[in-house]
């Protein structure tokens, strides 16, 4: 925004005599007695005017401080506002930064896992901190021989449970596919096992993995 527009979105300001004769007068008031009448009335008459420019710079710090928090949870990859929260598009998710780190946080968020507050953000796990991260980045493509064995899960329709049946699945574990009756969704037309298997490499967006 340029300066021109700046000072049209001024109001119009008091005019400079009348402003002058104010500041006189205060600088009378300031030089009477603190229990003087006319410096009792004085106060009472300013003290709005001092809450007001309070009540405006504190809300001004506030509104700083949550734009940079939410532009820094922006960047990160299970934060960002775009975010595709459906299982079977095959979107990966990605961060918005190019860094290990989405940035600083100014007002410090509580770790989802150990509970510790902290200030810089991992550019995938918003809600982790540092240390946490940095475990489930480790844990998150772990995979294991489930050759031979079968697999018993319920509630694999969507969500962790979906990403559940993939990693089992692609792990090598037998699957049989058991409609159960009176589900709270409807069955997913199709082998829902070879969906599964036709799926892209499983990804959570609600928890970290």
């Amino acid at each position: 925004m340029s300066s021109d527009n700046t000072a049209q979105d001024q109001p119009a300001g008091i005019d400079p005599e009348r402003l002058a004769i104010m500041l006189d007068v205060l600088a009378e008031i300031n030089r009477l007695p603190g229990d003087h009448p006319d410096v009792i009335a004085a106060q009472r008459a300013t003290a709005s005017l001092f809450k007001s420019v309070k009540q405006q710079r504190r809300t001004a710090r506030r509104e700083s401080v949550l734009a940079n928090d939410r532009a820094v949870i922006a960047a990160t990859a299970t934060g960002a506002p775009g975010r595709i929260d459906d299982e079977t598009a095959g979107i990966p998710l990605i961060s918005g930064t190019d860094g290990p780190t989405a940035g600083t946080l100014i007002r410090p968020m509580a770790c989802y896992t150990c509970k510790q507050r902290f200030h810089m953000v991992d550019a995938f796990y918003h809600q982790l901190c540092p240390r946490c991260a940095t475990d489930h980045h480790a844990r998150r493509d772990a995979r294991a021989d489930l050759s031979g064995r079968r697999a018993l899960l319920t509630g694999g329709r969507a969500k962790i449970g979906m990403y559940i049946a993939l990693r089992l699945l692609r792990d090598g574990a037998h699957h049989d596919h058991h409609p159960v009756p009176q589900r709270r969704r409807p069955p997913v037309p199709g082998d829902a096992g070879q969906r599964r298997l036709d799926a892209p490499a499983p990804d959570r967006r609600h928890r970290p993995a």
